[in-house]
């Protein structure tokens, strides 16, 4: 590649039925290549002008690459350590999603990290909709410690999106949203299990690390993630509810004239 773009050959050139730019091709492709491998390929077509923000399909080269979860998220830092302010991070596709909602939606944390490091736009960002989660299919989800990683994502998302100011409780979706993952992917049953609990040992739920974290996710200021995932299914699903109603009423009682 370094040879041929050496020799003038156009970054932006469009190849085969679907007009994939080099850069879609690499970004499209999570297994076309080793990482590193990717990475340099990425920074000799964007500095040989390749565009970061064409369009194939409606989707940019960051669409493809936070519908990865976190396998490309070094792919995703290249793309704004040398696009800079040409790449357009919040990006809509033909569906009126950009690169965050797929960060969310795949639970890539990391992904989303960078993204948000990197301008993205809290104040029109939607959380994705349980249908948006169980539309979306990620073959990491049947490892054998799925019911960690999933927990530990969503919950690492979560933090991130409220300390960088997303308005959590204006949606009361957003906690029936979290609490139907939850469920979906066995996370509240676990802890009525004794089989699980006397055959693998220490739970998924009662880790250090993982107690400690979930203590410090907030619902409400009385209300953590610890809590809810103590719960039974129908409880839970219900208290994640009243506590998004009770939030919504205090919001207004401050707010009268919103």
């Amino acid at each position: 590649m370094e040879i041929l773009l050496n020799n003038g050959a156009d970054p932006n050139l469009p190849h085969g039925k679907k007009h994939l730019t080099p850069l879609h091709f690499i970004c499209l492709n999570v297994m076309f290549s080793q990482l590193h491998e990717k990475i340099r390929m990425v920074e000799l077509l964007l500095r040989a002008g390749a565009d970061p923000n064409a369009m194939l399909e409606g989707s940019t080269p960051l669409h493809l690459i936070c519908q990865h979860h976190d396998q490309d998220v070094e792919l995703l830092k290249k793309i704004f350590e040398l696009g800079g302010r040409r790449v357009n991070v919040n990006a809509q596709d033909r569906q009126g999603r950009t690169p965050l909602f797929y960060a969310v939606v795949t639970l890539g944390p990391s992904l989303v990290d960078v993204l948000l490091d990197n301008g993205a736009d809290l104040s029109r960002f939607t959380l994705p909709t349980f249908d948006d989660f169980a539309d979306n299919s990620t073959p990491w989800i049947s490892e054998i410690n799925y019911s960690l990683i999933l927990a530990s994502d969503v919950m690492a998302i979560v933090d991130s999106l409220q300390k960088r100011g997303y308005k959590w409780y204006e949606r009361e979706e957003n906690n029936r949203t979290v609490g139907k993952l939850f469920v979906r992917y066995g996370l509240f049953q676990y802890l009525s299990d004794s089989d699980i609990r006397l055959s693998r040992g220490k739970c998924w739920f009662e880790k250090d690390a993982f107690v400690e974290k979930a203590k410090e996710i907030k619902f409400k200021e009385d209300l953590s993630l610890h809590e809810v995932i103590q719960w039974q299914p129908k409880v839970a699903k219900q208290k994640l509810y009243d506590a998004s109603q009770q939030q919504i009423e205090i919001d207004r009682q401050n707010n009268p004239s919103s």
